[in-house]
């Protein structure tokens, strides 16, 4: 996957609670809580998951487009390898946890 993008930030940045509270206190909120939630994510086709990137992202999806053809049918193919292995009653359970944090903006100095 070695093309020609600018640096960008980490897609998954503040999807780690060690990075996310961090973050906001840094930018001088209070009283921050960051809790994780388990979700899934049933889908009923190997290509969900690549084609929601492809559709749905803009820095990952231009990473994809950028791509050989070639090298995009082998991430496709390794993609859908590895839905596979969440198969269970007719579809494909994919664990997507959930960062939620929640935080106070400071109150304004009063003069």
């Amino acid at each position: 996957m070695d093309v020609p993008l600018p640096p960008g930030p980490n897609f998954f940045l503040f999807g780690d609670p060690v990075q996310c509270e961090p973050s906001l206190r840094a930018a001088v909120f209070g009283s921050v809580t960051v809790t994780k939630i388990p979700q899934v994510w049933r889908v009923t086709s190997l290509d969900a998951p690549l084609d929601m990137i492809m559709k749905g992202t803009v820095r990952a999806a231009a990473l994809l487009r950028a791509q050989t053809p070639a090298a995009l049918v082998a991430i496709r193919e390794a993609v859908r390898q590895g839905v596979a292995a969440y198969a269970r009653d007719g579809a494909f359970e994919l664990m997507m946890p959930a960062v939620v944090a929640a935080a106070e903006k400071p109150k304004p100095m009063r003069l």
